[in-house]
Parts: structure tokens; C-alpha cells; sequence
């Protein structure tokens, strides 16, 4: 019974060899393929401000913080602020790409002598990881100082700057 079994494998064995030779030997192989790297689409999204409690009247507020149509710059806009006046805006960055992407330095520019700003959260923190479909909260405060002029319109803008993730 043993005899027979190894018989029928090695008979197998020696076909399988024959066959490997004769394509290799009769044509050749070609494997064509394509590597498709996935995008990165990283948002902004605003989600209002809380601003200081007692006003004096004078009706400092943030008139409007618009995302510009590439999503990844934020626009800043006070009016009627005075001395003292702070605001905390709250945006968040989403991954609306396939691919993880990292938070890169964010960009604050356009910002007066009058006014200190801060960038705070996960959303500023350079490197931070942003799997597909997430978002990370961030948090920009704004305080008008004393030097500060009335019947003054303040802009700024703030840009970030993401990147692929590569492990």
C-alpha cells in the first residue's frame, strides 16, 4: 500500500517539474500592475466663538470667520473691538482623504500689534496624525489689547500645513 502512494507522489512531483519547465522554456511571463497613491483632503470647519462676558457697549465681535475655497486657510474678522476684549474661536481640522496625514506647522499671519493671538488644540499641534475621516479640535483665542484703536476692523489669517503620514 506504501509503495503505490509514493509512486502516484512522485509521479505528480516529476509532471509538476515538467510542466514548470516547459512554460518556462515555451513563453514568457509578464505581470503588469498599477500603484494608485490615495489624496489628502484636510478641512477647516468653524464652530462659533464665546467672547467676554460684561461689555462695556462699545460691541466688539467677531464679524465673521470664513474658511477660503481651498479649506485649509481660516479668515479672521473683529470689529468694534476695544481694550480688553477677548474672544476663543472654535474650529476643527477634518481628514476627508483616504490616507493618514500628519498636521504640519500652522501659519498665523496678518495679525496686528493689537491684538495676541494663540493657537491651542489638537488641531495645531504639529504632528498630529489624521486617520481618514476624523477631525481634531483646536481652538484659536484672540485678545485685543490696550493699544488697540476704536472703530478698528482687525483681520488675520491662519493656514495649515498637512502632510501625507509615512510610517
Amino acid at each position: 500500500m506504501v509503495k503505490p502512494l509514493i509512486l502516484v507522489i512522485a509521479l505528480v512531483l516529476c509532471l509538476s517539474a515538467v510542466g514548470v519547465g516547459y512554460a518556462t522554456w515555451y513563453e514568457d511571463l509578464y505581470i503588469d500592475g498599477t500603484a494608485t497613491m490615495g489624496h489628502t483632503d484636510v478641512q477647516w470647519s468653524y464652530h462659533g466663538y464665546s467672547d467676554k462676558d460684561g461689555d462695556p457697549g462699545w460691541g466688539g465681535e467677531i464679524s465673521k470667520c470664513e474658511i477660503a475655497p481651498d479649506g485649509k486657510t481660516l479668515l479672521v474678522e473683529i470689529i468694534n473691538a476695544y481694550p480688553g476684549y477677548w474672544a476663543t474661536l472654535n474650529v476643527n481640522l477634518h481628514n476627508y482623504g483616504d490616507v493618514p496625514t500628519i498636521v504640519g506647522p500652522s501659519d498665523l499671519s496678518g495679525v496686528a500689534d493689537e491684538l495676541t493671538v494663540e493657537l491651542s488644540g489638537e488641531s495645531f499641534t504639529q504632528g498630529t496624525e489624521l486617520i481618514p475621516c476624523s477631525e481634531r479640535l483646536g481652538m484659536i483665542k484672540v485678545l485685543v489689547e490696550q493699544t488697540a484703536q476704536p472703530d478698528t476692523t482687525y483681520n488675520f489669517h491662519v493656514v495649515v500645513d498637512p502632510s501625507p503620514w509615512h510610517p
